[in-house]
């Protein structure tokens, strides 16, 4: 399936510094703008200068802050943008955690290109049909 994300804007939140490669290599068809944090804090801050960001992708191990505490405090100016827990953790109950913290979805790692495509796709279409 071909993605059309040209006026999208995604933001990857990761310490492994290969899941940003990764994440570049699957979406670089797509059109989409990347941007990349290491850690908690630094995405807290790119959420902040990034009004327009239509997702974020956020590993839960991160250092300063982790992914719930980062989700925690972005939900604190914007409640409107999707964020996509990811972590290597695949057990169920993880899930729930996840998205009992207020994350909008999860993938479990290895992540699988067509799912976290599909799911983006999710994401993005809903936003347009309630505008």
């Amino acid at each position: 399936m071909n993605y059309n994300w040209n006026d999208k804007k995604i933001l990857i939140v990761d310490d492994e510094q290969l899941i940003h490669f990764f994440y570049k290599e699957i979406f670089k068809e797509t059109g989409a703008n990347l941007l990349h944090a290491t850690d908690g804090r630094t995405s807290v801050s790119i959420c902040k200068e990034n009004e327009d960001l239509d997702i974020v992708l956020m590993d839960i191990h991160l250092p300063n802050l982790n992914g719930y505490e980062a989700l925690s405090e972005i939900r604190k100016f914007n409640h409107d943008v999707p964020i996509i827990a990811q972590t290597a953790f695949a057990l169920s109950e993880d899930r729930d955690t996840a998205l009992k913290a207020g994350f909008d979805e999860y993938v479990s790692k290895p992540i699988n290109k067509s799912e976290v495509k599909q799911i983006i796709e999710f994401f993005f279409f809903k936003k347009k049909v309630l505008m």
